[in-house]
């Protein structure tokens, strides 16, 4: 395309150079022809200009976009607080552990201060709440006691 506009843009300016070998009409058409060269050279640099930056808007969203994952101490303090308000029914929940296992948070929840800690695991968005696991490579799905 640019070829094309390079030729057509050549062309008008060697006949502008001739300009007096030509008709009052026919100056008129080259300069029709140049200035619609010049018309659409615009429209595609804006065009271009226009893809640049929505290139870069994209690129700066996706560099500066938050992954979503909460810190373990987040992760902590909500799945308490989802804990006390759906399931506790009154008792007291505390996290004793928190690790990352598989891609998820895994909690081991005491409740009224007991020495049995249940464990569970939360999505590290902190949006699903898994309250059991069943483990897929051992018998019956339950993993053995450490």
């Amino acid at each position: 395309m640019k070829k094309h506009i390079k030729h057509l843009a050549g062309r008008v300016a060697h006949a502008f150079k001739k300009k007096s070998a030509h008709t009052h009409e026919e100056g008129e058409g080259l300069h029709e022809a140049h200035h619609h060269a010049s018309q659409h050279s615009n429209k595609n640099a804006l065009i271009a200009v226009a893809i640049l930056v929505v290139a870069l808007g994209v690129a700066y969203y996706i560099i500066t976009s938050p992954t979503g994952n909460l810190s373990p101490n987040q992760i902590k303090e909500a799945s308490v607080s989802f804990i006390e308000k759906n399931l506790a029914q009154g008792r007291k929940v505390e996290i004793k552990k928190i690790e990352e296992v598989q891609g998820l948070y895994r909690i081991e929840v005491s409740l009224d201060d007991s020495s049995t800690s249940i464990e569970s695991f939360v999505t590290k968005d902190g949006k699903i709440f898994f309250p059991e696991a069943l483990y897929t490579d051992y018998q019956g799905g339950q993993k053995p006691a450490n």
